[in-house]
C-alpha cells in the first residue's frame, strides 16, 4: 500500500523535473533607451505660507479636507484635487481654493536642483 504514494512521488517528481529548463547562457539586461534619467528625490516640498480662507457661508462648520496638490520646481502650486471630504462641499470648495494660494518650498532633486512634485496636504477650515 505504501508503494503506491511512493510511486505517485516519483512520478510527480519526474514530471516537474522535465517542465525545468537549464539555460547556461547569462541573463542580459533588456535594451534602454539613451533618455535623460528620471531626478532622484532628495527633500520633499515644504509648506512655506498657508493660508486658510474659511467660508462664512460655513456658519461653523469644521472639518479638516486632505488636498493632493502639485508643487511646481517655482513653490507654487499646479492642480490640485480633493482626496478626502471636510465633510461638507462648502468647506472642501474653501480647502482646494486656499490650497491654489499657498507656497512652497520645492522639492529639490538629489543634485539639489528643484523639481516638480505632488504631495497631499491636510487643510484645518474652523472658524
Amino acid at each position: 500500500m505504501k508503494l503506491l504514494p511512493l510511486a505517485l512521488l516519483a512520478l510527480l517528481t519526474l514530471v516537474v523535473s522535465a517542465c525545468v529548463t537549464v539555460v547556461d547562457e547569462p541573463a542580459t539586461a533588456p535594451a534602454t533607451s539613451p533618455a535623460t534619467p528620471e531626478p532622484t528625490l532628495a527633500v520633499p516640498p515644504q509648506v512655506r505660507e498657508n493660508p486658510v480662507n474659511y467660508p462664512p457661508q460655513a456658519d461653523g462648520e469644521r472639518g479638516t479636507a486632505m488636498v493632493q496638490v502639485m508643487v511646481l520646481a517655482s513653490g507654487r502650486t499646479g492642480d490640485s484635487v480633493l482626496v478626502q471630504s471636510a465633510g461638507s462641499e462648502i468647506l472642501d470648495r474653501a480647502a482646494l481654493d486656499s490650497v491654489r494660494q499657498w507656497r512652497f518650498a520645492p522639492a529639490r532633486d538629489t543634485e539639489g536642483q528643484p523639481m516638480d512634485m505632488a504631495t497631499v496636504v491636510s487643510v484645518v477650515l474652523r472658524p
